[in-house]
């Protein structure tokens, strides 16, 4: 598919959609392989529904206000001027997509944004990565304490090691980014960065521009664990809250990454990993599979009274776009 303004944007292969599926699927016979579905169930009937409905309501808003507020304030200072409005309804149709099919998610977004706005598709992109760049480093932030609360994990086989080795690199490379892009290397070293579509967030950044937009990350990441602790306490959890906050985000960005589909996978796996001695296995599945099935529920819910616009926006033929 070509957008018209020479940056070619592709149907995501069929392998690239089916993936995710099936690694989540290796996952949950994994994890149940493990952990008995009998313990998961009486696990979760010590599951308080009013703990659940309160948490989840708190998170659901506090997560669409701030992820609708910091992709508005990144497209309205890097791309066009827009209204919160038409960003938050942007970002909710998007919601239904990334649930079920998170390779078409960005897809949307960029298309949308070209044509009804016409935006440059990697410009737009860069706003999105903009964001994206700093809610990793919410993760890494979580993951690095996760690190030091959780003694097995750094000497888990090989992944406790290779997680380390990751979080070192990662701050390296945040602190060589900064160096670049906000002191005069940008202008010694591959000048013609600044020039690309891809690099327009990060070429036209402020230095304070990163802490906004982190900021407005990590309240998603609060409201998260809050509504996590919540649950967990009312399942008789006495993990030391401590380790939960540190935990709690590894486990619900994991939702986002290619092990995951629908909202299963990758939760099920770090939790029982991740809570593994603090609570039973039985639980922290249990947990995980309430957080999951609550997210596709609400992230479809959401979505479906708004993605028929948007998706037409993006995805139909423009001449039937001006016709409408």
């Amino acid at each position: 598919m070509e957008t018209g303004n020479s940056y070619p944007v592709s149907k995501p292969a069929l392998w690239r959609q089916l993936l995710p599926w099936v690694l989540a699927g290796v996952i949950l016979v994994y994890v149940f392989q493990k952990v008995p579905f009998a313990e998961v169930k009486a696990a979760l009937k010590g599951v308080s529904l009013l703990a659940v409905i309160a948490g989840f309501a708190v998170y659901t808003l506090a997560y669409y206000l701030t992820d609708a507020l910091s992709f508005w304030r990144c497209y309205s200072r890097y791309n066009l001027p827009i209204r919160f409005g038409e960003v938050m309804k942007l970002r909710l149709a998007s919601y239904i997509v990334q649930a079920l099919f998170a390779a078409f998610t960005e897809m949307l977004t960029v298309l949308y944004l070209f044509r009804r706005h016409r935006v440059p598709v990697l410009a737009a992109t860069s706003s999105g990565i903009f964001v994206y760049f700093l809610e990793t480093y919410n993760m890494v932030l979580a993951l690095s304490i996760c690190l030091v609360m959780v003694p097995p994990l750094r000497g888990f086989s090989w992944l406790g090691p290779t997680l380390i080795a990751v979080c070192v690199a990662a701050w390296a490379f945040l602190l060589l980014w900064l160096l670049y892009w906000h002191t005069g290397l940008r202008r010694r070293l591959w000048p013609t960065w600044q020039d690309r579509k891809i690099f327009t967030a990060f070429a036209q950044a402020r230095l304070w521009h990163y802490p906004e937009i982190w900021l407005y990350r990590l309240l998603t990441v609060a409201a998260s664990v809050w509504a996590s602790i919540w649950i967990f306490r009312s399942m008789g959890v006495t993990a030391p809250t401590g380790l939960l906050v540190a935990a709690v985000p590894v486990i619900i960005n994991s939702t986002y990454w290619p092990v995951s589909a629908g909202g299963v996978g990758g939760p099920q796996l770090f939790a029982d990993i991740l809570l593994r001695g603090y609570m039973t296995s039985a639980q922290a599945v249990a947990w995980s599979l309430i957080w999951s099935a609550v997210f596709l529920l609400t992230r479809t819910l959401t979505g479906v009274f708004f993605i028929r616009p948007v998706w037409r926006a993006a995805f139909q033929p423009e001449s039937k776009n001006a016709d409408d």
